[in-house]
């Protein structure tokens, strides 16, 4: 096991190149990414998950958000009764995943530092 300081070095330094790793990353993904992530968000917040747990991306919370949120909605333009495509669906899946790798990118380091402190 690594010394502390160690320790936090390594964390500091995996999280700073994955910041710049989302940095150089196409402005429109972000874009398109965020508000995405930002509607799962708010529904965990609406659903009552435990505190400590609740933006972590599980497959289940995946799922029933889609369920719940996005499947077999109506798409969002005024006056249209279509329901949302596969091709939406798929960018929903794809920006909670975004937040799952960044998550567990993320994640075991800190349970490290924190076994280690």
């Amino acid at each position: 096991m690594e010394p502390p300081g160690l320790q936090v070095e390594l964390e500091e330094s995996a999280n700073a190149t994955l910041d710049r790793c989302r940095e150089a990353r196409p402005t429109n993904t972000t874009r398109a990414y965020m508000p995405k992530q930002q509607e799962f968000k708010k529904w965990c917040d609406r659903k009552g998950f435990d505190e400590t747990t609740r933006y972590q991306v599980t497959a289940s919370k995946m799922h029933l958000f889609l369920r719940e949120e996005v499947v077999d909605r109506e798409v969002r333009v005024k006056n249209s009764k279509r329901k949302v495509g596969v091709a939406t669906v798929e960018m929903y899946v794809n920006a909670i995943s975004d937040l799952y790798s960044d998550q567990h990118s993320r994640g075991p380091m800190r349970t490290l530092t924190l076994e280690t402190a």
